[in-house]
């Protein structure tokens, strides 16, 4: 996946300085201070077979933080990182073998059957902004990621067909800082 949200492909994927909407969890949650009001993302893209939806999510001020001068969102989003599914035979020079071995470590170079992999992001987040310089923020995010892998099929060297399931979760964590020096020019990094 290269990013999220049409307006923040069509920019080149400058989210991380230009997000003020949902995708800002994705791509710099201390983007989501600037957010004022509840904003519900659904987005998917219309030619894509193997997943229902690219992004889930929503964003939602704490206007209590007001009251102590800062300026507080607080998000969470589902989304797809990986979903490839093969079907068929390949050997180990073919463009789809060579994808298959970087996505999933271990796969032999030859193989005829079907593999279906999927990662799905679960990720809450937080910005924050200080009243008193509103054109700073930052913010943090922590993700539950599940990988699930299910292959059955024969590779070079097996002596019949192999069946496998594979599934693992893995927790993450980032930090984004956000400086806008202008209306128009932001400093930001994720």
């Amino acid at each position: 996946m290269i990013g999220l949200g049409a307006r923040h492909l069509a920019m080149g994927g400058t989210g991380t300085a230009t997000a003020d909407d949902p995708y800002a969890i994705y791509y710099n949650p201390a983007r989501l201070a600037l957010i004022d009001r509840p904003m519900l993302t659904f987005g998917r893209q219309i030619d894509a077979e193997l997943q229902p939806f690219s992004f889930a999510g929503f964003a939602v001020p704490l206007g209590f933080a007001e009251d102590f001068g800062w300026n507080v969102s607080i998000a969470a989003a589902r989304y797809p990182r990986v979903h490839a599914r093969s079907s068929g035979a390949f050997t180990e020079d073919d463009p789809e073998s060579i994808f298959l071995r970087l996505l999933l470590p271990g796969i032999a170079g030859t193989y005829d059957g079907d593999i279906d992999s999927k990662t799905l992001v679960y990720r809450f987040a937080a910005g924050f902004s200080p009243a008193a310089h509103d054109r700073l923020s930052f913010g943090f995010n922590v993700d539950w990621i599940d990988c699930r892998t299910n292959s059955c099929g024969v590779h070079a060297g097996s002596d019949g067909v192999e069946e496998a399931s594979v599934h693992a979760r893995s927790l993450s964590f980032g930090f984004g800082l956000d400086y806008r020096l202008t209306d128009t020019i932001s400093l930001a990094a994720s």
